[in-house]
């Protein structure tokens, strides 16, 4: 027992250990944060992490239609001129807009699409194939741009990061709680803002399937999340490497 009453000062050995252990966790973050953001980055094939790139994420890419990413690869040089291509692409991406308007769409097909898409993808999509797409109806299905992962999908997600990020922050905590916490920081002070930033960048996360101002959310959420959590097991590892207090001075 210490002079002070408190918890035996822990034995070097340990303290090493969970020193260690601590590094690893933060390293395992900044891999894991890393990861994730150049995995979103991908998102809306440009260069660069942006807000954009969280709206298509989870919210769906309006130019992402099953007939725009045919007509934008290999299958689109079925239409041999190059010029009547890039109009029908350009077609073939007016549902995703805000301004769509399904009468003038399907009016502009009839009046000129449609001899085009007769010639050029008859010999694959005739009447007798299997997927025909030579009528508007025909291409209806292929033109609804993707509305973002599937609820499951994203529900399965919600619930991962935030029972991961749960179990990490008791950990965290717990660490800290080991190393005694030096400045008298409670530990439930720094756990607080990293599980509000869990739940604030989920809320985000949802919050775009509605609206594309939620895609702010999200990385707020996160930064807040991964600060708490970086700020707590800093806490702990300057608890472990610092000598213990000598209670029998300050008396």
């Amino acid at each position: 027992m210490s002079a002070g009453g408190g918890r035996p000062p822990l034995a070097g050995g340990a303290r090493g250990a969970l020193a260690l252990l601590v590094f690893a966790l933060l390293t395992a973050l900044a891999a894991g944060g890393a990861a994730a953001a150049l995995d979103l980055a991908e998102a809306d094939g440009r260069p660069g992490l942006g807000l954009e790139d969280i709206r298509r994420r989870f919210g769906g890419d309006p130019a992402g239609s099953a007939l725009v990413r045919r007509l934008a690869g290999p299958d689109g040089a079925h239409v041999a001129d190059p010029i009547r291509r890039a109009g029908l692409l350009e077609w073939a991406l007016a549902p995703g807009r805000p301004d769509f308007d399904a009468a003038a769409h399907r009016a502009a097909f009839e009046a000129e699409w449609a001899a085009v898409v007769g010639r050029d993808c008859r010999p694959c999509h005739g009447p007798d194939a299997a997927r025909p797409l030579l009528r508007y109806a025909d291409l209806e299905p292929y033109l609804a741009p993707p509305v973002g992962p599937p609820f499951r999908r994203l529900a399965a997600r919600t619930a991962r990061i935030l029972g991961l990020g749960s179990l990490l922050l008791l950990a965290a905590a717990a660490l800290g709680v080991a190393a005694g916490f030096r400045g008298g920081r409670p530990p439930a002070i720094l756990v607080g803002p990293a599980a509000a930033g869990l739940l604030v960048e989920e809320a985000g996360v949802w919050a775009v399937r509605l609206t594309g101002a939620g895609a702010v959310l999200v990385p707020a959420g996160a930064l807040l999340a991964a600060g708490g959590l970086v700020l707590l097991l800093l806490a702990a590892l300057r608890g472990l490497l610092l000598p213990p207090p000598d209670r029998n001075r300050s008396r």
